[in-house]
């Protein structure tokens, strides 16, 4: 999970700087081939702080039944919510 998060966050922080523009929805990533979308909100989630893993800018919610390649992150400034899958 932890490079899955990783390269997720990576992703995100990329799209959140504008030096990765999303063409499609969902995006699919050429470099790690996840599909990523941006949500207009989600309410179900119990977000947890990526401040652990080195990443304080980031929240992250993944369901209790989801692969574990399936994860909701949240940036704390922006609180743009993305959904990121392989």
């Amino acid at each position: 999970m932890q490079v899955f998060l990783q390269d997720s966050i990576n992703i995100c922080e990329q799209i959140e700087k504008g030096e990765l523009k999303l063409n499609a929805v969902p995006y699919n990533d050429p470099k790690t081939d996840y599909l990523i979308s941006i949500l207009p909100e989600c309410d179900y989630a119990e977000w947890c702080d990526c401040t652990p893993n080195n990443q304080p800018d980031w929240l992250a919610f993944r369901p209790f039944d989801a692969p574990l390649t399936t994860l909701y992150l949240k940036n704390k400034h922006s609180k743009t919510i993305y959904f990121i899958t392989d």
